[in-house]
């Protein structure tokens, strides 16, 4: 028996082709329906990793013939076993090479996403936090935030570390910690921008949002096609962060130019490059720098994103139509 007909195999199998045919789909339908937004592009996109994770055992349970010679002869579309068998050269398939770059994958996952979290908790659980806002400055961007949120804006706290920090903290109940490296960098306009951002994040319950997503994510360990919907989604949800930061302070530049000042302090930071740590931390950075780039180029010349009509109505339309075409691709 091929590795591809046990459950595992059919499981990860099926995940990746049901991944390749919801992307398809979605990034299709985003331009044929001119969607820019990121709110709407975010929503979308989110079925991209859902549905893979999901679909098979849930056909599964209410179908259990699907799985059968029968279902796959008769009534299937796409037959993914017969083309993973078709042979490549010697004894090699092209299941094999599927296989391949599902490990491959794996690893990245494990080097770029899981390893870098867990260094990242860790290293917020050794930062020391002093608790006292004494910067007027950063006093002056919090009052004008609150003011323009109504209240009830999350704790900020400056943190003693030397590196250079802006970020939100914790699932549950969620504060920003700040170095004060970033508040002497930044101008008052930038700070309030770069401040009114990451309170976004925690008004949004971001954290908790990706938290969930990433168990999807988990589950999709191996997927090429959702590693790269993750990291689309990731970029969608600072762009909505931009939009509403830019909706409080009413300055899209000191927006960019505090994103960019931030990144150029990080990327500069000499405690971060020791250690033999150069290669890893380039590739990261470069990541960073693309989605930066983006970013700044939204915030300098926005263009004109015009409501979507029934923009619910179409994400259940186009999740029901998914949900029926997935279920003939086994």
């Amino acid at each position: 028996m091929m590795y591809w007909d046990s459950f595992v195999g059919k499981y990860l199998i099926q995940g990746v082709f049901h991944a390749l045919i919801v992307a398809v789909v979605v990034e299709a339908l985003l331009k044929i329906w001119h969607i820019h937004k990121p709110h709407y592009r975010l929503r979308f996109r989110l079925l991209i990793i859902i549905f893979p994770a999901l679909a098979m055992p849930l056909y599964q349970v209410v179908y259990p013939q699907r799985q059968g010679d029968q279902f796959r002869f008769e009534l299937a579309i796409f037959d993914s076993a017969r083309w993973l068998s078709l042979p490549l050269f010697d004894n090699l398939v092209v299941g094999h090479i599927l296989i391949i770059l599902t490990c491959l994958v794996s690893i990245i996952f494990l080097g770029q996403e899981v390893i870098p979290f867990i260094r990242q908790v860790m290293r917020i659980r050794r930062h020391s936090k002093t608790g006292k806002v004494n910067s007027p400055k950063l006093k002056k961007a919090l009052m004008d935030i609150n003011d323009s949120l109504g209240g009830g804006i999350p704790p900020v706290v400056l943190t003693n570390s030397t590196k250079p920090i802006i970020h939100t903290s914790g699932f549950i109940r969620s504060d920003i910690l700040i170095s004060k490296s970033i508040i002497d960098s930044l101008d008052p306009d930038e700070l309030k921008g770069a401040l009114a951002h990451e309170i976004i994040h925690i008004v949004r319950r971001d954290h908790l949002k990706l938290g969930v997503l990433f168990f999807f994510r988990i589950l999709m360990f191996f997927n090429p096609i959702v590693l790269i919907a993750f990291r689309r989604i990731i970029q969608d949800t600072e762009k909505v962060c931009d939009d509403l930061a830019v909706a409080i302070s009413q300055k899209p530049l000191a927006l960019a130019s505090g994103l960019i000042k931030v990144y150029r302090i990080i990327e500069g930071d000499p405690l971060l490059r020791q250690k033999g740590r150069r290669l890893r931390l380039s590739l990261g950075l470069q990541a960073k720098k693309a989605c930066l780039t983006e970013r700044v180029e939204r915030l300098v010349r926005p263009r004109p994103n015009p409501d979507l009509n029934y923009p619910n109505t179409r994400l259940v339309m186009t999740a029901m139509a998914l949900a029926l075409l997935l279920f003939f691709v086994v």
